[in-house]
């Protein structure tokens, strides 16, 4: 029989392993100490960090160290007796400075002042609550709504706030909307249509339909009227014409413009008419004159007859 002995290849050199070597029948191998992992050279050890690996356990901060690691927490927060875990701290369990109430939130904390008051620049004290609406010297120019530690302008329905915050404009609604038929005249909150000359404006205060001025007791026209779209014009007889205000009309003196009186004119309305002098009389042509002592001469009177 032949019995072979192992050999402890750990004796000589450590196995020339950086950390523990663990001997084997017929072989051994290197292992390294926790907080450290074998290289690739199967001997050599390296720093393993642990905070690769799921953050190391860590609820929020993991930080490597040499061999080792550790957990850390935000300033705001605890570290559990498990050393992993963080834990919020309650602020307002300790001195936390509020003048009146404290809120806890996660990883900090507010100060908060009773419903008539509002909280100082300094985020702890408490001033009371100041009405600006109030004020002489608060700038708004129509509506003023008090808000805690401000205020807020406003305008009536139809307006519209100006860049300045406080100043009101109104909306011409003749620009940006109406339902008028013809002209639109804006007004302070809304806006009225208006027709052109010879139309009137229906009940539903919109639509203009035309007017027949003539038939209107007071147009105007001495004589005649005729009706033009949104308007009307007079007029006069033949023998007249249109005096200059454009209503009244007057009458052509025949006599004095054209006449074929032999003798005198006498102007008619429309017409005239010729006489003669003392001693004579009128042809039955109307015009001619002629004297009574003629007619001696029967002949004579014929001719002219």
């Amino acid at each position: 029989l032949i019995y072979l002995t192992d050999v402890n290849e750990c004796l000589v050199h450590n196995g020339n392993c950086d950390n523990d070597c663990l001997n084997t029948l017929g072989s051994y191998t290197c292992h390294c100490r926790e907080g450290f992992k074998l290289r690739n050279d199967g001997f050599s050890c390296e720093d393993d960090d642990e905070c690769e690996t799921s953050n190391g356990g860590c609820s929020h901060v993991c930080e490597n160290t040499y061999g080792s690691y550790s957990c850390a927490c935000p300033i705001t927060h605890y570290l559990n007796e498990n050393m992993k875990e963080c834990h919020d701290i309650d602020e307002c369990a300790g001195d936390h400075g509020c003048q009146k109430h404290c809120t806890d939130e996660y990883g900090f904390y507010v100060c908060s002042c009773d419903d008539n008051e509002i909280l100082n620049v300094d985020g702890k004290h408490c001033n009371k609550n100041i009405n600006e609406c109030e004020l002489e010297d608060h700038g708004w120019q129509k509506i003023c709504t008090d808000n805690m530690g401000s205020f807020a302008c406003g305008c009536e329905e139809d307006e519209f706030l100006k860049n300045d915050g406080k100043s009101c404009t109104n909306i011409d609604e003749c620009i940006n909307h109406h339902e008028c038929d013809e002209k639109c005249i804006d007004t302070a909150g809304s806006y009225r249509c208006t027709c052109d000359a010879g139309k009137i404006l229906a009940t539903d205060g919109k639509t203009c339909f035309h007017i027949n001025e003539c038939e209107l007791e007071d147009h105007g026209c001495q004589k005649n009227c005729t009706d033009n779209m949104g308007s009307f014009a007079c007029g006069c007889e033949e023998d007249e014409f249109l005096k200059s205000d454009g209503k009244s009309c007057i009458n052509i003196d025949e006599c004095i413009i054209h006449h074929e009186c032999d003798e005198k004119c006498i102007d008619t309305a429309g017409s005239y008419r010729c006489t003669c002098d003392a001693g004579k009389i009128l042809a039955t042509d109307g015009k001619t004159c002629f004297r009574e002592s003629n007619l001696n001469s029967l002949s004579q009177l014929n001719k002219l007859l």
